[in-house]
C-alpha cells in the first residue's frame, strides 16, 4: 500500500507507526491540500492528524478568513478539513482515518488537574507546556500576562470549559445532526494502544487485498513504462509485431495514451460491478493485439515473446468475440498485464517493482520447487487432453482452444480458459523449460512459480 500521512509533528516516529510499509509525510496542510488535488490516484489509504497548526498560516490565511477564521484556529481543525475534500474527490471514507491527539477527551481539563494538584515543580513546567499545545497564538499572549499561578491556572480553568468537548467529538456531533457517518479516529493519548490500533487498521485493507495490488501494480506499471519508453524509444518492442510498417506503424506517443487508460481504468474504491469492470480492462489491455499484429514475426518459436505474444493474441480474439474468460479475476489481468508488457517493452531479466505487486495477485505462496519430470508428464496430460476435446492433434494449442470454443458455443462454463492461457505458457515453453524451471530470482522463471500450482490443479 502506498500510504498519505498528514501529520505536522511526526517526531520521527513514522516507523513507529507505520513499521516498513510506504509512507509520504506531509507535515504542511497547503502541501497536503495541493497533494490529494494532484497525487491522489498515488495513495491507497489516508492517515489525518486534525491539528495542523505548525503549517505555513500565511498561505492558509485567505482560507481562513473565508471563515472568518485566524489562520491559527483554522489550522487546529484543518485536518477536518482534508477529510471533507478527500470525499468531495471521491476517496472512500473506509480508507481514511484519523490518528490525532484532538480525539482525547477535554485534553485541556486533564492538563489544568494535574497543574491545580501538582507540587512537583518540574511536573508543572512540563504540563504548562503541554497545554501551550492547544492554545492559539492570541491565548498564549494572554496567559503570559497573567502575573500569579492562580491567574494561570484560572485561565486555562476557563479555557477548558470553553473547549468541552474535544475537536474530534464537536465534528462527530455536526456530522450526526446532519445523518451522516462520522470518520474514525484514533486517539494517541497512549502510544502503544494507538499504535496497535492503527496498525490492526492497515492489516484489515492488506488482508482483502487483491484489488487493492492490482490497481496499485498497473498504476506503478503504467508509470514506469511511461519514463521507460520517454527514455528510449527503441524500448518498445512491440512493432517488431507489426506486419507491414509501411502501411501501418504504431507510434511511442499512441503507446504513452494506452498506457494513460490503463493506469486511470480501476478507481480508489472497489466497484460494486468489478467483474464487469474486469472484462472491459481485459479488452482495453488486448485490443492492440489486432490483425496488422502477428505474433509469427517472432522467429524463435518456443521462446518467451512468442509464447506471450500468442497469449495476447488469443486473448484478443476471445474477448472480441466472446466472453471466454467469465468470469475475470484479479489473478487473471494480473497474469495478462504481466505478460503483456514483457512482450510490448523490452525490459531487463529481473522483475521490476510494479511485477512484484502483480505477482502477489496470482498466489500467496509461490514457493514450490519444480521437478523437470513432473512438468513434463503435467505437460503431456494437457495436450492429450486438449487432442481429445477439440479432435484435432494437428493444430498448435492456441488454435485447438479456438476449437474447443467453436464446438462449444453456448458451453463456455464447461472448460477453464484461464487455465487453458497457463497451460499455453507450460506447452508452448516445453522445449525450453530449463529457463522456467531455475530457481533464478529473474522475471521468467519467478513468474512460472507463481502459476505452476493454478496451471495444473
Amino acid at each position: 500500500m502506498n500510504i498519505l500521512w498528514v501529520e505536522d509533528n511526526p517526531e520521527n516516529k513514522q516507523n513507529f507507526w507505520f513499521s516498513n510499509r510506504n509512507v509520504k509525510n506531509i507535515t504542511d496542510f497547503s502541501e497536503a491540500e495541493e497533494a490529494i488535488e494532484k497525487e491522489l490516484n498515488s495513495y491507497d489509504v489516508v492517515v489525518l492528524d486534525i491539528d495542523l497548526r505548525n503549517s505555513n498560516t500565511e498561505k492558509v490565511r485567505e482560507k481562513s478568513n473565508k471563515f472568518d477564521l485566524s489562520p491559527d484556529i483554522f489550522l487546529q481543525k484543518s485536518g477536518m478539513v482534508l477529510f471533507l475534500i478527500l470525499l468531495e474527490k471521491g476517496f472512500p471514507r473506509e480508507q481514511i482515518i484519523f490518528l490525532t491527539g484532538n480525539a482525547d477527551k477535554n485534553n485541556i481539563s486533564k492538563l489544568v488537574d494535574i497543574i491545580s494538584s501538582s507540587k512537583d515543580i518540574e511536573q508543572i513546567k512540563n504540563t504548562t507546556e503541554k497545554v501551550l499545545d492547544f492554545l492559539s497564538d492570541e491565548q498564549k499572549t494572554e496567559l503570559k500576562q497573567k502575573s500569579t499561578k492562580e491567574d494561570k491556572v484560572n485561565y486555562i480553568k476557563n479555557l477548558a470549559l470553553k473547549q468541552g468537548a474535544n475537536t474530534y467529538d464537536i465534528f462527530c456531533d455536526a456530522y450526526k445532526a446532519v445523518c451522516i457517518k462520522p470518520p474514525r479516529a484514533i486517539s494517541k493519548s497512549n502510544d502503544k494502544d494507538a499504535q496497535l490500533e492503527l496498525r490492526s487498521w492497515l492489516e484489515d485493507h492488506e488482508r482483502d487485498s487483491s484489488y487493492l495490488f492490482l490497481r496499485r501494480g498497473i498504476i506503478e506499471g503504467c508509470e514506469f513504462l511511461k519514463k521507460h519508453l520517454k527514455q528510449d524509444d527503441n524500448n518498445l518492442q512491440f512493432t517488431d509485431f507489426i506486419k507491414d510498417t509501411d502501411t501501418y506503424n504504431i507510434t511511442s506517443s499512441e503507446i504513452i495514451n494506452y498506457l494513460d487508460s490503463l493506469s486511470q481504468f480501476f478507481p480508489i474504491s472497489k466497484p460494486n460491478d468489478i467483474e464487469i469492470k474486469y472484462r472491459l480492462f481485459v479488452w482495453a489491455l488486448s485490443h492492440k493485439w489486432e490483425e496488422n499484429i502477428d505474433p509469427q514475426k517472432i522467429n524463435n518459436k518456443y521462446g518467451e515473446k512468442h509464447t506471450f505474444a500468442w497469449i495476447m493474441k488469443m486473448v484478443r480474439n476471445w474477448t472480441s468475440h466472446a466472453n471466454l474468460l467469465d468470469p475475470v479475476n484479479s489473478k487473471t489481468i494480473a497474469f495478462l498485464f504481466l505478460v503483456n508488457m514483457r512482450v510490448m517493452f523490452k525490459l531487463s531479466k529481473e522483475i521490476e517493482n510494479y511485477e512484484y505487486i502483480l505477482l502477489n495477485c496470482i498466489s500467496n505462496s509461490p514457493d514450490v520447487d519444480i521437478d523437470d519430470d513432473d512438468l513434463k508428464k503435467c505437460i503431456s496430460s494437457i495436450e492429450n487432453r486438449i487432442n481429445e476435446i477439440s479432435n484435432n492433434g494437428t493444430k498448435n494449442f492456441g488454435a485447438k482452444v479456438n476449437d474447443i470454443h467453436n464446438d462449444n458455443t453456448g458451453s463456455i462454463a464447461k472448460y477453464d480458459y484461464k487455465q487453458f492461457i497457463f497451460q499455453y505458457f507450460w506447452v508452448n515453453q516445453k522445449y525450453s523449460s530449463e529457463n522456467s524451471t531455475s530457481n533464478s530470482d529473474d522475471f521468467l522463471p519467478t513468474l512460472a512459480r507463481y502459476i505452476y500450482k493454478d496451471s495444473f490443479s
